[in-house]
């Protein structure tokens, strides 16, 4: 069976009063990582049938019922051009529940499935070619080493002393960092601990998190699944 490398996209949700559009988006992407396998099954098929290169976007509309069911899907765009993968993942997505998305009517959402199949090799990347995004209001940077993610992400991040991380949780990934050197003082479920060069911390899926660096910081930050890390790409835009 051949890995897959697959982004998931942020959706572009309906309108409606509540939650708002952002929200939905951190939602879909949550529900997304729970029917991943469903989607794996399908390319991997693809994959095994005759297209050993397949790879391209394809674009898909749910509109999910108030009962949390997924009344209707369609493709809107395929540019990998397999009706047989088309027809997978529409059959799968019928049969999904999407309960964080559903509301008190019919709801759509909107999300590209990019797919390319995964080197059979080790990647070697180098982080001097890389994008650099800014974050914490310009006081640290981010790179993401590999984009998409293979599964789980990796970063790496700077920080200035005084830069601060506010309160946050992620829903549906585990986060690991490890210090490659400065200091700060970190914020896990109300505890306080002091960071230092050569810490590693887990932090568990949905548990509030925050960081105050003390002395200029570098750090590998891995999320497992990967996810969160595209926040910095779209706070870019």
């Amino acid at each position: 069976m051949r890995a897959l490398a697959l982004a998931l996209a942020l959706a572009l949700p309906s309108a409606h009063a509540e939650p708002s559009d952002e929200e939905l988006g951190r939602r879909l992407q949550g529900e997304l990582h729970l029917h991943a396998k469903d989607i794996h099954d399908c390319y991997d098929r693809e994959l095994s049938s005759g297209l050993p290169g397949a790879r391209g976007e394809i674009l898909l509309r749910l509109f999910v019922a108030p009962d949390a069911s997924v009344a209707r899907a369609e493709v809107l765009k395929d540019q990998i051009g397999s009706p047989s993968l088309a027809s997978c993942l529409i059959t799968k997505v019928r049969s999904w529940r999407l309960p964080t998305i559903a509301g008190p009517t019919e709801q759509q959402v909107v999300f590209p499935l990019a797919f390319r199949p995964s080197a059979s090799s080790a990647v070697v990347v180098h982080a001097a070619d890389l994008a650099s995004y800014p974050i914490l209001g310009g006081k640290g940077a981010v790179k993401l080493l590999f984009d998409p993610p293979p599964g789980a992400s990796m970063q790496l991040l700077e920080a200035q002393a005084g830069a601060e991380v506010a309160l946050h949780q992620h829903e549906q990934s585990d986060e690991l960092l490890y210090l490659l050197s400065g200091k700060g003082e970190m914020t896990v479920a109300g505890e306080k601990y002091a960071v230092t060069t050569g810490d590693a911390i887990r932090i568990p899926k949905a548990t509030a998190h925050s960081l105050r660096v003390i002395e200029k910081l570098s750090a590998l930050q891995c999320y497992t699944p990967a996810g969160p890390e595209q926040r910095f790409k779209e706070k870019r835009k």
